[in-house]
């Protein structure tokens, strides 16, 4: 397994993320609400960081796509987390529930939602897109595999 491969894809993925959370401050400005500059910071740090980080990789194993998947499954919520317990100073546990519950496409939420700012209801709605899409990818993906025998040859 190379782990240059599972670095550069998980910083590819981070700024697919960054990009996401730029879109959090340019709803406030659309909707006229104080800016969320720690989405900002957030999303411009991970922007920039994975454009230097991210190198072009050679095509990944099983192993490398796995291993990439699980770790890019814990580090997007955690960094959702830290982000969004510093815009509303709402306990990381919290936090992390709520960004998990986003990433993996239950939409299970602790937070009251008539509390939380748009741009905040547009992050959430974001995370809950983006983990119903990748739930959707893996099964698309993976529907294939399960129809083959152990030779690749397609069941009857």
């Amino acid at each position: 397994m190379r782990v240059s491969n599972v670095f550069f894809t998980l910083f590819g993925l981070l700024t697919v993320v960054g990009f996401l959370m730029i879109l959090v401050p340019l709803t406030d400005i659309l909707t006229r609400e104080d800016v969320s500059y720690v989405f900002l910071a957030c999303g411009s740090i991970l922007i920039v960081s994975g454009y230097v980080l991210f190198r072009s990789i050679q095509s990944l194993t099983v192993t490398e796509a796995l291993v990439s998947a699980s770790m890019a499954w814990l580090i997007m919520p955690a960094i959702s987390a830290v982000t969004m317990q510093l815009e509303t100073k709402t306990p990381i546990s919290d936090c992390f529930f709520e960004s998990m519950s986003g990433f993996t496409g239950t939409g299970f939420t602790v937070l009251v939602p008539s509390t939380l700012k748009k741009s905040l209801l547009m992050w959430r709605s974001l995370m809950q897109w983006t983990g119903g899409t990748r739930y959707s990818r893996l099964r698309h993906d993976s529907h294939p595999l399960l129809l083959r025998d152990r030779e690749g040859r397609l069941r009857t």
